[in-house]
């Protein structure tokens, strides 16, 4: 509870607030800290202190996803790719970090359709649980349209469309 409070406190306050208040060598505090360096524009710093908290629990998936998310965030695709197939690998059901996962990987845009393929799959599985995330399926469409298959594609944009419940799109798209 006091990590959760401690990363709302992050990303929703002033980072020099965040500095003041979680001012001890703590994990929550170093938590909280690594998000207010990550606002303040400090992403060395920020993923130094996620590296420090990784170090002393290795096996936590969500420090990973924090990485994932500082590392993509800053534009750093190919590592945020690496921390956030860690956060899947120890955590299964952290389905928002397959999504990010496919994320970064579609916007590697790296033209090796294996790769490609990957963040299909993990959006995919992803989608089993999260079926009323419309940003799944435009993050399909992106992928498929980079492995040049457009009518899967316009299939996701479509669904997409339709759950955003916008018929005109949807009609575009089918």
């Amino acid at each position: 509870l006091e990590r959760i409070i401690a990363k709302l406190n992050g990303f929703l306050n002033d980072p020099d607030q965040t500095l003041k208040t979680y001012n001890k060598d703590d994990q929550t505090s170093k938590y909280a800290r690594a998000i207010a360096y990550y606002k303040k524009g400090k992403t060395k710093q920020a993923i130094a202190t996620v590296d420090e908290l990784i170090a002393l629990n290795s096996k936590d998936g969500y420090l990973y996803d924090l990485k994932g998310q500082i590392l993509s965030e800053s534009g750093d695709q190919k590592n945020a790719i690496i921390a956030y197939n860690q956060a899947v690998e120890l955590n299964q059901n952290n389905n928002l970090a397959r999504i990010a996962l496919a994320n970064a990987i579609i916007n590697l845009d790296s033209g090796d359709k294996k790769i490609t393929d990957f963040a299909v799959e993990n959006l995919l599985t992803a989608l089993r649980v999260e079926k009323t995330d419309s940003n799944i399926y435009k993050q399909l469409a992106k992928a498929y349209a980079q492995n040049h298959d457009l009518g899967r594609s316009y299939l996701a944009l479509a669904q997409m469309s339709l759950m955003e419940e916008s018929l005109e799109k949807t009609k575009k798209y089918i």
